[in-house]
């Protein structure tokens, strides 16, 4: 005895529970539709750290230190804290933005330390002749 489909009513062989044609359930009983794990939720970044870690190797590698030194340091030592919010994530950039904007602000402080120096050895010793 052959069956139709009640979608679109072609004809359906026995044994089939689908349609060839349009893949509806011959009995017209809705199927249950597999159940797919959604995926893992995607680990979370630690911005405060890559902050602070980015400006302070620019403070770094400038090597007059300054406001961007001081300014990583300060966001690392925010990252610092958040990482522990966040299971350790970024933990590691924040220690080293850490290490690198202390030493950023040192080397500031000794350039200008130096460059105050220089400029008063300079001034000291020119020597103005008169005629």
């Amino acid at each position: 005895m052959a069956k139709f489909c009640a979608s679109c009513g072609a004809e359906v062989s026995d044994g089939y529970a689908f349609c060839e044609k349009c893949g509806a359930p011959v009995d017209g009983t809705p199927v249950e539709q597999p159940v797919y794990n959604a995926a893992a939720p995607a680990k979370q970044s630690n911005g405060m750290a890559i902050g602070g870690f980015v400006c302070s190797l620019i403070g770094f590698l400038l090597c007059c230190g300054g406001i961007v030194s001081i300014v990583g340091l300060v966001l690392s030592i925010i990252g610092l804290n958040k990482s522990k919010q966040l299971n350790g994530a970024g933990k590691g950039l924040a220690i080293a933005g850490i290490i690198l904007g202390a030493l950023g602000v040192v080397m500031g402080i000794v350039v200008g330390i130096l460059y105050g120096v220089g400029a008063l050895a300079v001034n000291s010793t020119n020597t103005y002749y008169y005629y």
